[in-house]
């Protein structure tokens, strides 16, 4: 009888001043029902006790640990990109130091890549707890939100249209094909890392998103980025925040990507794709303008944004027509 196909999975986690949470963590993947193959990770100077920690860790984990200390702080970015670089694995899964996982988290995940070779990229829902990992009562896609139609819409290939909108895949909860790479690296330096590897790898290749969760994720004030709780005091500060350099770097995000893909045309599911993402910059571009305008001069380029369907393809529809024209 032939043995059971496994895939070798790597668990790339970068740190940087996690004592916090990170024990938790740590414990959560070897409680895995199919550990991994190896852990890989970054640490990226921390000045608490998480290399201690993972020094400690590796003399029993029941798999091969490798620690890379940084010579200097790389950030969250580039940390995530020198660690995926140094996985040897056939699948990659992003491991944040602040979340845990549910034990069946890479046994559901191998399986999903097993089933179709034609699949890069997977990512699964998760549920959020307070930093007492408590359910607060919310799934990450609730908050997002990342509805059924639209994972749907995600799993017949539409990704890169969706994250044309927004990121709906947090890179805790995501796992990709090493032989990706190749196109997903490197990170511009204006992309947050899951955004990137999300936008890239669903335009290459088939992308599965898991509406069952397979992480708790932390929501706490000390994580550096994260998925904050949509009340309509947080919702309005956000919007208020999204001035003109908040625009300027929007331009430069999707004219780096824009760039990268040029690169790979030839791998793209969806030649169109290119085209698409030069409306996206265009857009970009008019609602920068939009915060240089007088007040009535910023809504008729917003309604004229809205006629054109700009709105409904690059945003939140009249949520962010009403957000470019009136605040």
């Amino acid at each position: 009888m032939l043995a059971k196909e496994q895939l070798r999975l790597s668990i790339a986690l970068c740190t940087y001043n996690g004592e916090r949470f990170l024990q938790q963590q740590l414990a959560s993947i070897t409680q895995q029902t199919r550990l991994p193959d190896e852990l890989v990770v970054g640490e990226d100077g921390s000045m608490d006790s998480t290399l201690v920690i993972l020094e400690n860790f590796a003399r029993s984990a029941p798999f091969p640990v490798r620690v890379q200390k940084n010579p200097c702080n790389l950030g969250s970015t580039k940390n995530f990109e020198e660690t995926i670089r140094r996985c040897e694995g056939d699948i990659i899964a992003l491991c944040d130091q602040d979340d845990f996982w549910i034990p069946c988290k890479l046994e559901r995940l191998e399986a999903t890549f097993l089933r179709d070779r034609s699949v890069g990229l997977v990512f699964s829902d998760g549920i959020i707890v307070d930093e007492r990992s408590r359910p607060v009562g919310q799934k990450m896609w609730r908050n997002c939100p990342f509805t059924p139609a639209l994972q749907r819409q995600f799993n017949a290939g539409g990704g890169p249209e969706i994250l044309l909108r927004y990121n709906c895949v947090t890179g805790a909860a995501m796992a990709f094909r090493a032989d990706l790479r190749r196109f997903l690296l490197p990170i511009a330096t204006e992309w947050l890392h899951d955004y990137w590897i999300a936008f890239i790898a669903s335009a290459v290749a088939d992308a599965v998103a898991i509406p069952e969760p397979l992480i708790w994720y932390h929501r706490h004030e000390a994580q550096q980025i994260g998925l904050k709780a949509l009340t309509l005091p947080y919702q309005l500060s956000a919007a208020r925040k999204m001035d003109h350099a908040y625009f300027a770097k929007r331009v430069r995000c999707f004219e780096s990507l824009t760039e990268h893909l040029s690169g790979i045309r030839e791998h793209l599911r969806d030649a169109a794709l290119l085209q698409t993402l030069h409306t996206k910059v265009a857009h970009s571009r008019v609602q920068a303008h939009m915060r240089q305008c007088t007040r009535w001069r910023r809504a008729l380029l917003a309604l004229r944004e809205l006629a054109g369907g700009k709105y409904q393809s690059f945003g939140r529809g009249f949520k962010s027509f009403f957000v470019d024209a009136f605040l």
